[in-house]
């Protein structure tokens, strides 16, 4: 996405920036990303740190706005599939330390018994998974993190959208105290939660409530 033109990153505001004709163009391609514009990002960095580009190889990369919907979407399968992609390149790290910690024991045979050849090489090997394990315990805790994260706001956006239609519902309001109640709900995500978690008899009468200021 941001690699198009018209379409940019802001870092100071977290959002993403594009012209009018750029993002029109941009959501045909992924009716996914309709719901990004004009949206603050603040884990945008997390993100490229955990799916960014690799700035040396540019390899193994992961587009960022493929890892947000596969977030927003809960698209289990294509996670779990860069978890499996990530343990692999970690198998073959440990695959390679273990050849290079053999190495550097084999060179050192004639000076050592065999046993403590052996005791070596398993403590080494030991220390590489601990290592290893704890790094991927860390991540799986921060990529879970994200996802929560991004789900609930994902959820709020939706509930924005939907607050004016569950509001025109409540009798008696004019065109005006509407508008005052929804742009009320709109900016007090507490409030709007609270709303669309009554039942409508309730929902009523909370609307009222707040249109009177006694909220």
């Amino acid at each position: 996405m941001l690699s198009r033109s018209g379409i940019g990153w802001n870092e100071s505001t977290k959002m993403i920036e594009a012209t009018d004709d750029a993002w029109k163009s941009y959501v045909k391609t992924d009716l996914n990303a309709h719901l990004m514009r004009f949206k603050s990002w603040s884990y945008y960095n997390d993100w490229c740190e955990i799916f960014g580009k690799d700035r040396a190889t540019r390899e193994n990369a992961q587009d960022f706005v493929e890892a947000v919907n596969d977030i927003l979407n809960g698209d289990t399968q294509k996670i779990n599939q860069t978890t499996e992609e990530f343990n692999d390149h970690l198998k073959g790290f440990v695959e390679d330390t273990e050849s290079m910690c053999a190495s550097q024991i084999g060179g050192s045979a004639s000076e050592k018994k065999k046993g403590n050849r052996k005791r070596n090489l398993k403590e080494g090997q030991d220390q590489i998974y601990e290592m290893l394990g704890t790094f991927c315990e860390k991540t799986d805790a921060r990529l879970g993190d994200i996802a929560r994260r991004n789900g609930h706001e994902f959820d709020i956006s939706q509930k924005r959208e939907e607050v004016y239609t569950a509001v025109g519902k409540v009798e008696g309001l004019n065109l005006q105290e509407k508008l005052q109640v929804s742009k009320f709900l709109v900016k007090n995500t507490k409030e709007l939660e609270l709303f669309f978690s009554l039942p409508d008899e309730a929902k009523e009468e909370f609307v009222r409530m707040i249109s009177a200021g006694s909220q």
